[in-house]
C-alpha cells in the first residue's frame, strides 16, 4: 500500500472513528473498529499508522482498559519487531523502529510506567543500531583502502550525532586503525602508501577537533610522519641511480623534491648529503687520475649548480671550483693521453694534443712546461736516432719538428734548437739515406736501394727525384722477375 494510500486510509478510519463515537451507544464498536484497524498498519509494517489509531481513540476514550491494553501490547510489538531485526542485524530497519517509537513516546506519559521500555532505552537502541550501520558501510572501504571513503562515512554521522559516545568510540577505533595501516606500510618500507595513510590523517584532522585527545597521534605526529616517508621515498629513487654513476639522474630525484618541498629540513639535509657524495665521487676520481670520469662528474654538478643556489652556503665547493676542476681534468687527461702517444712513438698525435692544450691554457705555466718538456723528448728522440745512424727514423722525426716548428713559441732558439738545425738535419738524413740507396742499388741490391728510397719518401713524400729513383728501380726489378 503506498504512503497517500495509507494516509487516506487512516484518515478515513479516523472520521469514522469520529462519526461513531458521536454516538455513546457504539463506543465499543468504535473501540473495535480502531483496535481492527491499528492491527492492519501493524501487520502491514506501518507503525506509524497504527500508533496513530490507537492514540486517536485513546484519546477520546482514555479510561478505556480494554483499549489501553491493547495499545500498550501493540507498542510491546513493535518493539518486539524492532528487537528482531536488531538480531538479524537488520540495523536499518531496527533503528527506524526505535526511531518511531521514540518520536511519538512523549504520547505514551500516561502509561509509560506500564511500558517495558523508556525513552533511554529507545535513544541507546537508535545508537546501537546506528553504528553497526554506520560500521558495515565503513568497512568495505577500509578494507579496500579507501581511507577518505571511511573518513567521511564516519564524520558524517559525527556531525548528525556528535554526543553519540558508542559512535564517537568507534570513530576513533577506525582513525587508529587507518594510522596503523599507515605505521605497517612504512614497516614494510612502502613510503609511498606510507606518506598517502598518513597525509589523509593530517588533510582531516581539523575535523577531529572535539576527540583529539582521545587520539594516540596528533598534527605534529602526521607531519613528521609525511616528511619521514617522503624522504625515505626520493631515498630510494635516487639511491640506485648513485650506485650505477647515473648522478645526473640522482640529482634530478632530489631537484624535483626540493622544489615541492624547499623548506622540509630533511630533505634539504638528505639532498645536500648526496650532493657532497657526487663531488667525493669525482675528487676520487681525480685523486686516481681518471681525469674522463671526474671530468664527467665535476661537469654534471656545475651544470646543475643554478639548482643549488639557495642550497650554496652550506656546499663544501662552488662554481668556479667546479669550472677549474673541469679545465684541470681536461688537461690532465689530454697530457696523459699526449704522453701514451710520445711512448707509442707518435710524435704528430703528441704535438697536435698540446696544440690544443697550450691554445685553450696559454698562461698556465704548468702546461707550457709540460709542453716544452715532450718536444724535447720529441728531439731527443731525433737525435739518438741520427747518432746511431737510424737515419730514416731521425728524418722523420726532424721532419714532424720542422714541420710544426711555428707552434713551438715559447720555445727559444737555441745552438741546439731552431728552424735552421731542423732543416739541416733533415736534409742531412735524406743525403745519408740516398747516398746508401743508391750504393746499394750500383751493387745490384734494388730491392734493398728502393725500400731505403721510400723510407725518404715518408718525411719528403713530394721529393720528385725520389720518386723516379724508385719508379725505376722497381721497373728494374719486374724486368728481372720476368726473366727468371
Amino acid at each position: 500500500m503506498g504512503f497517500g494510500s495509507r494516509i487516506a486510509f487512516a484518515l478515513f478510519g479516523v472520521l469514522l472513528f469520529l462519526l461513531l463515537s458521536s454516538c455513546g451507544a457504539a463506543r465499543r464498536e468504535v473501540v473495535n473498529f480502531a483496535v481492527e484497524q491499528a492491527q492492519l498498519g501493524f501487520t502491514g509494517g506501518d507503525f506509524q499508522r497504527a500508533i496513530d489509531i490507537y492514540k486517536g481513540a485513546h484519546q477520546k476514550y482514555p479510561r478505556d482498559s480494554v483499549l489501553l491494553g491493547n495499545y500498550i501490547k501493540t507498542l510491546e510489538q513493535i518493539k518486539s519487531h524492532g528487537e528482531q531485526a536488531e538480531a538479524r542485524e537488520d540495523f536499518a530497519l531496527a533503528g527506524s523502529i526505535y526511531d518511531i517509537l521514540l518520536r511519538n513516546y512523549i504520547q505514551f506519559a500516561g502509561f509509560a510506567h506500564s511500558l517495558s521500555f523508556d525513552a533511554n532505552f529507545l535513544e541507546t537502541k537508535i545508537k546501537t543500531s546506528r553504528n553497526p550501520l554506520i560500521e558495515r558501510e565503513a568497512q568495505p572501504y577500509l578494507k579496500k583502502g579507501d581511507f577518505q571513503k571511511a573518513i567521511d562515512v564516519y564524520q558524517g554521522a559525527y556531525q548528525k550525532d556528535p554526543k553519540d559516545s558508542l559512535l564517537l568510540v568507534n570513530y576513533i577505533k577506525t582513525l587508529e586503525q587507518i594510522k596503523r595501516h599507515g605505521e605497517k606500510a612504512e614497516a614494510r618500507e612502502d613510503f609511498a602508501l606510507a606518506g598517502s595513510t598518513y597525509d589523509i590523517l593530517l588533510r582531516n584532522y581539523p575535523q577531529f577537533a572535539d576527540f583529539v585527545h582521545s587520539l594516540s597521534f596528533d598534527a605534529d605526529f602526521l607531519e613528521t610522519k609525511i616528511k619521514t616517508s617522503r624522504n625515505l621515498l626520493t631515498e630510494r629513487e635516487a639511491q640506485p641511480y648513485l650506485k650505477e654513476g647515473d648522478f645526473q639522474r640522482a640529482i634530478d630525484v632530489y631537484q624535483g623534491a626540493y622544489q615541492q618541498y624547499p623548506h622540509e629540513s630533511m630533505l634539504r639535509k638528505n639532498y645536500l648529503q648526496n650532493l657532497e657524495a657526487i663531488k667525493k665521487n669525482a675528487d676520487q676520481a681525480f685523486e686516481r687520475k681518471d681525469f674522463v670520469a671526474a671530468e664527467r662528474v665535476y661537469e654534471i654538478l656545475w651544470r646543475n649548480y643554478p639548482h643549488f643556489n639557495d642550497l650554496a652556503p652550506s656546499l663544501s665547493f662552488n662554481e668556479q671550483f667546479l669550472e677549474r676542476r673541469i679545465q684541470t681534468s681536461r688537461k690532465l687527461l689530454a697530457e696523459k693521453q699526449a704522453h701514451l702517444h710520445l711512448t707509442a712513438g707518435d710524435f704528430q698525435k703528441t704535438i697536435e694534443i698540446y696544440i690544443e692544450i697550450y691554445q685553450q691554457n696559454s698562461k698556465d705555466s704548468r702546461v707550457r712546461k709540460s709542453y716544452t718538456k715532450a718536444i724535447k723528448a720529441i728531439k731527443k728522440n731525433a737525435d739518438q736516432a741520427f747518432e746511431r745512424k737510424d737515419f730514416a727514423s731521425a728524418g722523420r722525426v726532424y721532419e714532424i719538428l720542422w714541420r710544426n716548428y711555428s707552434h713551438f713559441p715559447d720555445m727559444k732558439p737555441s745552438p741546439s734548437w731552431n728552424i735552421k738545425i731542423l732543416e739541416d738535419r733533415v736534409q742531412n738524413c735524406k743525403t745519408f739515406l740516398y747516398q746508401k740507396a743508391l750504393d746499394q742499388y750500383r751493387s745490384g741490391n734494388l730491392s734493398d736501394a728502393t725500400a731505403i728510397w721510400k723510407s725518404i719518401l715518408e718525411f719528403d713524400p713530394e721529393n720528385a727525384e725520389i720518386k723516379k729513383a724508385v719508379d725505376t728501380a722497381t721497373i728494374q726489378l719486374r724486368n728481372l722477375e720476368k726473366m727468371k
